[in-house]
């Protein structure tokens, strides 16, 4: 055995020898030094000082070298000032796009199809970043995240005083908001489930790796005994997480019913520093669901592991990104984790996760800068039935991480989601724009710029024209699109449309604007018949209207039913239906036009109102349903 070969089977310090020690504070190899040479004969000049040549380099003038027995940081001062070296250095580690040392880590394949690793690479965040979970409870000792659980220091346990003077009384570790005490430990699953995915802290070799894995997590009870969540709860701890230091709240539950204080509480805490994040729901369709569609609610969309979108998933112009969300590997009760995890409320975390992996690698950006990093960050999901079914697509974290560090980056395009109404109006009378400007928006008509209201990254509005003018959208200089009504009178246009079951629905708002070679094209379920459902948004409340419909049916016959949706104290899908005609489907485009005389009960607090119509049974494979216009007036 040589010498070096005998110092290679050495242990240092309890260690192998090929393992990085630290030395001046950089992970290096043990032995090695990595020198620059200088002169023909340094390599022979280097061995007459006892130095073995274990790798060469000479396209580089460069070798690496050690010297057993003698201390690495000497032999780096000796080489630094020998004649034939011109520098001498460490051989410092280099590693990998960051990987948590988490056994299941090979398993989490969402957080892996985010980019989540290479995120990692850019900043790992900061464990003075808070993330409100407000949910379940969180279990408090699971392993993967006792490290990460918020604790209130201003607050001393168990002594029965507001020591803080916040309003709660021994609130060290969050509040439960639905039994209104101190407890706001874990009564189901959800709530651990989404603290795993956002903060499971990483890389301490137990089960697997939040997105912000130096993260903590504040945790806010909602639920009440029976399991039920209510709004008077949800608000009390939107602004208890706003007054206590979270950063971002993840608020995974939603309905469709609409509520300003709710929405009132949610601006409260956007003001000061709190990005809300919020999941879209599980109803298939473009009905808005709250919290998520408030505007001030970063609203999150389901996909599976290949971007396509989940049946289940809301999805349109209100919503702004997706995530994954189909059995995400995560925290559970017990201590342990499970692999199912699913629904938007598993893709929301993901979001709230990389909202707080900026926030703390960027702890002075406004939540609306750190909205605008994920969002413009987004890869675009384009889905052959629903085009692009959020505003900005599958979230990237690696992607948004680089634009909170200043890299340019090309913004995605501008785009007119919806105008509702249209159409020639009384004076005053506004249009709401929903879309996506990369640069703020303006309206025209007849080259004259409409006076316009609340202009942001996704939403304006404009005062109509009292006459019939073709309405041009541009974003900054470029020219967005041009759009007109489809009659000369004021109307709701059908903003979205979409299909449950597997009967894939083909375009959409500006398919069914106009009557032109454009349509809507709904295609046949899995139980033979073609349904879909269309939503139309802030319509004002009138004692009737009519309901204007274009439509077809190609390569079949079979009749129809059109309903809508009467909207009842628990919402959609909750209310009934209504039928509003039925009989044979044209094969010829023909307009259908029904008298809707109770338009009220068709209407929530808000003016959305839903559509829906279904066939007969026995359509065939290439049967096709297809809307050229749909309005109401």
């Amino acid at each position: 055995m040589d010498l070096i070969s005998g110092f290679a089977s050495l242990v240092i310090g309890g260690l192998p020898a090929d393992h990085p020690i630290v030395v001046d504070g950089a992970e290096c190899h043990p032995a090695n030094v990595i020198v620059r040479l200088q002169g023909p004969d340094a390599l022979t000049d280097l061995r007459g000082a006892g130095f073995h040549i274990t790798k060469s380099i000479p396209a580089i003038d460069a070798a690496v070298v050690q010297r057993p027995f003698v201390p690495l940081r000497e032999n780096v001062r000796y080489l630094r000032t020998h004649p034939s070296v011109r520098s001498a250095e460490y051989d410092v580690t280099r590693q990998l796009t960051y990987v948590p040392n988490d056994p299941q880590w090979i398993n989490q394949l969402s957080v892996q199809r985010i980019n989540a690793a290479q995120a990692w690479d850019v900043s790992l965040g900061s464990n003075q970043t808070v993330v409100a979970v407000i949910d379940t409870g969180i279990q408090f000792n699971h392993p993967d995240l006792a490290v990460n659980i918020w604790n209130n220091a201003d607050e001393i346990p168990g002594n029965g005083i507001d020591d803080d003077s916040n309003g709660y009384i021994d609130d060290h570790r969050g509040w439960d908001f639905g039994a209104n005490d101190n407890d706001a430990s874990a009564t189901a699953g959800h709530g651990t489930q989404c603290a795993g995915v956002i903060a499971a802290v990483g890389n301490n070799g137990q089960q697997i790796s939040g997105i912000a894995p130096r993260a903590r997590i504040m945790a806010l009870r909602v639920t009440n005994a029976s399991g039920f969540i209510f709004t008077s709860a949800t608000i009390n701890a939107y602004v208890y997480a706003a007054e206590n230091g979270a950063r971002v709240m993840n608020l995974s539950y939603a309905g469709s019913l609409y509520s300003q204080a709710e929405r009132d509480a949610i601006v409260y805490a956007l003001g000061k520093g709190v990005l809300a994040v919020g999941a879209a729901g599980n109803q298939y369709h473009a009905v808005p669901m709250y919290p998520a569609c408030y505007p001030e609610v970063l609203s999150v969309a389901a996909v599976s592991a290949t971007d396509t979108k989940i049946g289940y998933s809301q999805f349109g112009p209100l919503t702004s990104v997706a995530a994954p969300a189909v059995d995400i590997v995560t925290t559970t009760l017990g201590g342990g984790t499970l692999n199912s995890f699913t629904g938007t409320s598993a893709a929301a975390p993901h979001v709230a996760g990389l909202a707080a992996l900026i926030a703390g690698h960027r702890p002075t950006a406004t939540p609306q800068l750190i909205r605008q990093w994920i969002e413009d960050g987004s890869k675009t999901v384009a889905n052959w039935d629903l085009g692009e079914f959020t505003l900005y697509g599958r979230i990237d974290a690696y992607e948004s991480m680089l634009r909170s560090d200043g890299t340019a980056w090309t913004p995605k395009p501008a785009a007119v989601r919806f105008i509702s109404p249209i159409g020639p109006a009384p004076a005053g009378t506004r249009a709401w724009v929903r879309g996506r400007y990369p640069s703020l928006p303006t309206a025209w008509a007849r080259g004259k710029r409409l006076k316009e209201y609340l202009r942001t990254r996704y939403d304006f509005e404009f005062d109509l024209p009292t006459t019939d003018e073709q309405i041009t959208v541009q974003s900054g200089s470029r020219v967005v699109g041009r759009y007109r009504a489809p009659e000369p009178a004021l109307c709701y246009p059908l903003v979205q449309a979409s299909s449950d079951f597997g009967g894939p629905v083909i375009g959409g708002f500006l398919d069914t604007l106009n009557i032109d070679s454009l349509s809507v094209k709904v295609r046949r379920r899995s139980d033979e018949t073609i349904g879909f459902q269309g939503v139309f948004y802030r319509v004002p409340t009138a004692s009737s209207r009519t309901l204007v419909l274009r439509r077809q049916i190609a390569n079949t016959t079979g009749t129809e039913t059109v309903e809508a949706f009467v909207w009842g104290s628990n919402g959609y899908p909750s209310g009934s239906w209504v039928k509003l005609h039925s009989g044979s489907i044209p094969t010829d485009m023909t307009t259908l036009n029904v008298d809707l005389p109770n338009f009220a009960q068709l209407r929530s607090e808000v003016g959305t109102v839903v559509l829906r119509v279904t066939t007969s049974a026995g359509i065939p494979s290439n049967g096709e349903y297809r809307i050229d216009t749909a309005y109401l007036k």
